[in-house]
């Protein structure tokens, strides 16, 4: 079975490289291009961890971390972030205070993604798994 990730990221050549790095160790990516777009699936489909860019056109992640916490979700969250400044500093303790397992600094290294990615999932529960041969994306 393949372990189904949500990646949420605006910009398709950021999510386009990394995605194809998750999907390299069998696991089913399923690309969302706003936290609003979020927030909406997880009302009636739950992966195993989302993989969430801050910055993004309609919210940044506290918020989308603030909503799904306020919906009831613990589905593990990794954050990806601009390189480091004040606004994205404080961002970062935000983050990681509402519930976020980790935050990364972009330009992120493709592998070292996949390591978080890894570990996150490892120490989660999997509640969400999808059958190998199911090929469905969204928002691609």
């Amino acid at each position: 079975m393949k372990t189904r990730i949500f990646f949420v990221e605006a910009n398709p050549a950021i999510h386009g490289n990394l995605r194809d790095v998750l999907e390299s160790r069998y696991m089913d990516v399923h690309t969302l291009s706003s936290g609003s777009a979020l927030i909406g699936r997880m009302e009636h489909d739950v992966p195993a961890l989302i993989v969430l860019r801050d910055g993004l056109p309609d919210m940044r992640a506290s918020a989308v971390l603030r909503a799904l916490q306020q919906a009831g979700h613990d589905t593990p969250v990794i954050v990806i972030g601009d390189a480091v400044s004040t606004l994205d500093s404080v961002e970062l303790i935000v983050c990681l205070e509402l519930g976020a397992d980790d935050y990364v600094r972009m330009p992120c290294n493709p592998r070292e993604l996949l390591s978080r990615v890894e570990n996150v999932l490892r120490r989660a529960p999997h509640k969400s798994q999808m059958p190998a041969n199911t090929m469905g994306r969204c928002g691609i």
